[in-house]
């Protein structure tokens, strides 16, 4: 049986005769640091890093550490940031493509605007300068972008960035509900999926928060709103509010997903009148 928590252990053990001595340890220490200065050759290589710290590297122009190896490639989320460094503009690839990662610091910032400047004015240029701006808080100026952004080619990602950042809730209420018919028109791809199923959160729950019943109601019986978005967490918070504010009872076994977040634990989540709206999880230790 543990008497003892481990950090009074291992103090007793380092005070102890028996330790193993200080020298030996900085024996041990001395020779760990030698092998982090050597160089891995390609034969002995067991694993590359990710491509974004090779990306890091090209536009800082120096190594993390002389012993790590990235693998650079220009496939996936990375690419267009490769090809803005690399040419100085988007391929048509990636500008028919559904953007993954948004770069916001200030080196990127200068790449897209430079970028603008030399005669590339892309839907994309201006969504990721305006996702940038909103994130730094500049209201005005991302507003300004987003919306060149959607006038070249309307997108779900503007359409959501103008809703968060609208100045009324009914502007707010309008590109939300753009941003969705935006998405019904998008192909259907693993990469649209994962967009529909994140903007379905989103816009159902802040739907619910704002009282928009007949708009979440139209917009549960969409075609386009899959079984598995409907699965998700704040959908279901929406499924639960809309059900009790249309009166009726709803039963839906979430093994615990969403109202364990919202902290609820008893099976009761709702009441209105006689109509109960009801949790049975089945489980509740933890959040899946």
């Amino acid at each position: 049986m543990l008497t003892k928590v481990p950090v009074e252990e291992v103090g007793d053990m380092m005070n102890s005769k028996s330790q193993i001595s200080k020298s030996a340890i900085a024996e041990m220490e001395k020779f760990m640091d030698s092998l982090g200065n050597i160089v891995p050759k390609p034969e002995n290589m067991l694993y590359y890093g990710s491509p974004w710290g090779a990306l890091y590297e090209k536009m800082t122009n120096k190594k993390i550490a002389p012993q790590l190896s990235f693998n650079y490639t220009k496939e996936g989320a990375i690419q267009p940031w490769i090809e803005l460094l690399e040419d100085g503009f988007f391929s048509n690839e990636t500008l028919q493509s559904v953007p993954k990662n948004f770069e916001i610091s200030p080196f990127w910032v200068d790449k897209l605007e430079e970028s603008v400047k030399n005669g590339h004015h892309t839907w994309l240029h201006y969504l990721f300068l305006g996702s940038a701006h909103l994130e730094r808080g500049d209201q005005n100026l991302s507003s300004y972008y987003l919306k060149q952004s959607m006038q070249l080619r309307p997108s779900v990602h503007a359409a959501r960035a103008l809703a968060v950042s609208a100045p009324s809730v009914q502007e707010a209420r309008d590109y939300f509900l753009n941003a969705w018919e935006i998405f019904k028109l998008e192909k259907e791809t693993k990469d649209t999926e994962h967009l529909g199923n994140n903007l379905a959160m989103e816009m159902s729950i802040w739907l619910t928060y704002q009282g928009f019943w007949d708009d979440l109601r139209l917009w549960f019986d969409d075609p386009r709103v899959t079984s598995a978005m409907k699965l998700k967490d704040r959908v279901l918070h929406a499924r639960a509010a809309l059900a009790v504010n249309d009166g009726d009872a709803f039963t839906h076994d979430c093994k615990g997903t969403v109202f364990l977040r919202m902290g609820v634990t008893e099976p009761n989540l709702l009441r209105s009148g006689n109509n109960r709206l009801c949790l049975k999880p089945s489980k509740r230790r933890g959040v899946h």
